[in-house]
């Protein structure tokens, strides 16, 4: 079972990265292929995770994106610091850490055509 966990997460990164490719024109400027599946990942958490309250948490999006939990901080941050992403603790910060796009984060993934 977990081989096809990882199988449909490559498959899910490879097809985020096919529409970065083809929207590449369209995407906001200085997004990198791996800002664009990140943000991706927020996004489509945010419309389809209602268990989540539209929160994509770090631990889910490190593990979608296969990197550790360091790398994706790293990734959270930056999108944060250009405005694509809030970051913030839930509570103390022992539930978890969490990302929503914002609203110039939604704008940058252009519409599935």
């Amino acid at each position: 079972m977990e081989d096809k966990k990882i199988d449909l997460a490559v498959l899910s990164n490879e097809l985020i990265t096919r529409r970065y490719l083809f929207n590449k024109n369209e995407i906001h400027k200085g997004i990198s292929r791996q800002d664009y599946i990140a943000l991706h990942i927020i996004v489509d958490m945010d419309e389809h995770e209602a268990i989540y309250g539209g929160k994509a948490y770090l631990k889910d999006i490190a593990e979608k994106m296969q990197l550790s939990i360091r790398r994706t901080s790293k990734l959270a941050g930056s999108l944060r610091d250009r405005g694509l992403v809030t970051w913030s603790h839930d509570g103390d910060g022992s539930g978890g850490t969490q990302c929503l796009a914002t609203v110039e984060g939604s704008a940058t993934l252009p519409p599935i055509s």
